[in-house]
């Protein structure tokens, strides 16, 4: 009956017990959305920041992007992008090799200070026994940091060695204290501490400048082997544009903006191109005609300055002449190949005979070297 006075304790108790995990509900809320906002706020600066970096890519119209235009062609990049990846990659490379650098410079700097058999030369090895490692550790570390705070790296890298090793000399002599370890054997750790103390924590600015450099034109090199290899699809799909063209203009009526709808479909490595030419379309901005001027005046292959020849004649002019053009250049390429073929053959036939007279004449000699070697030109005489 006792217990029973107080059975309120428990409402109470856990009435507080959900006030409690409310308010910490509420205030791991109102953490996890400040932390959202954080990371929010962080992402638009990033995007903000990679979306800055246009100002610097080539200017539209200039010939370094016409050259790059016409170089990223069979890919699916623009220049604006294909730049903010090369800035992105040696920015990001530079970072990888400063946060390294940081890396080591911790990691030799705990060796440096902790490490107690550092290295020494063979003219001042201690061969006795040590009693106390710690102690002369120690020692060490007091007169290295008495020696960073008076010799400078210019110092270290000018002078001579015995120079330097004579100055910790002196701070220990100065120092005036019970030594573990012989004095010129600690003067002489102590310099290789402090000279590799300075020299791992120089910057070569140059050589992180050339790693930046190189990474920057790693994807020219990239888009080099792939265009290298999608040359011959790129000419493959060429012809099957031009061959969906007639297909589909063959069937009237023909709506221009459909068909260029459906090679943008078929099409990958003019899928770029074709895609601006139905936009500026769309926009009915400036004169159908002068759509493909430039990309007529661009074009480095032939085949290819055909080809938006046939799709001005199709969309401003006589589609079924255009059509008809295509069908006369598919004959005229299907003759060239037959003549390439035919001389070819030639070519083939040429080797063949005056091979085959090389092959005679071989054999021939073959067979009378043994029959002249077996007489004596002094015996016919």
């Amino acid at each position: 009956m006792e217990i029973l006075k107080w059975i309120y304790i428990i409402p109470l108790a856990f009435a507080f017990l959900l006030l409690i995990m409310g308010f910490r509900k509420k205030r791991i809320s109102n953490l996890n959305k400040k932390v959202y906002r954080r990371r929010q706020s962080l992402k638009d600066y990033i995007i903000e920041l990679v979306d800055k970096l246009r100002y610097i890519s080539p200017k539209r119209g200039s010939k370094v992007y016409g050259f790059y235009e016409n170089f990223l062609k069979h890919t699916c990049y623009s220049v604006e992008k294909f730049f903010k990846i090369k800035y992105i990659l040696a920015t990001l490379i530079l970072i990888i090799i400063l946060l390294a650098k940081a890396t080591n410079i911790s990691i030799y700097t705990k060796e440096i200070y902790n490490k107690f058999d550092y290295y020494t030369d063979l003219l001042y090895q201690f061969k006795g026994q040590v009693d106390d490692k710690n102690l002369a550790l120690r020692q060490e570390i007091n007169y290295l940091n008495v020696a960073l705070r008076e010799i400078s790296k210019n110092e270290i890298n000018q002078a001579a060695k015995d120079e330097i090793q004579g100055k910790i000399k002196n701070f220990i002599h100065e120092a005036d204290e019970k030594l573990s370890l012989p004095k010129d054997t600690i003067a002489n750790k102590v310099y290789y501490r402090l000279f590799d103390y300075y020299k791992y924590r120089q910057l070569n600015i140059s050589l992180y400048l050339l790693a930046a450099l190189i990474v920057f034109f790693i994807p020219e090199i990239w888009v080099l082997i792939y265009n290298f290899f999608s040359a011959v699809d790129a000419k493959r799909e060429l012809r099957f544009l031009k061959k969906l063209i007639i297909v589909n203009g063959s069937i009237k009526p023909v709506d221009f903006m459909e068909l260029l709808s459906l090679l943008i479909d078929k099409s990958k490595h003019y899928k770029k191109t074709l895609k601006e030419i139905e936009d500026l379309n769309k926009k009915n901005t400036i004169d159908n005609r002068a759509i493909y001027s430039t990309y007529i005046r661009n074009a480095k292959d032939l085949n290819i300055k055909l080809f938006f020849e046939k799709l001005d004649q199709a969309n401003n002019y006589d589609f079924d002449q255009a059509i008809l053009n295509i069908e006369n250049e598919f004959k005229l390429e299907k003759r060239e190949q037959i003549r390439q073929i035919r001389k070819q053959i030639g070519v083939i036939n040429i080797f063949g005979i005056v091979g085959y007279m090389v092959l005679i004449v071989i054999l021939i000699m073959y067979l009378l070297t043994p029959w002249l070697q077996s007489y004596s030109m002094n015996q016919i005489i």
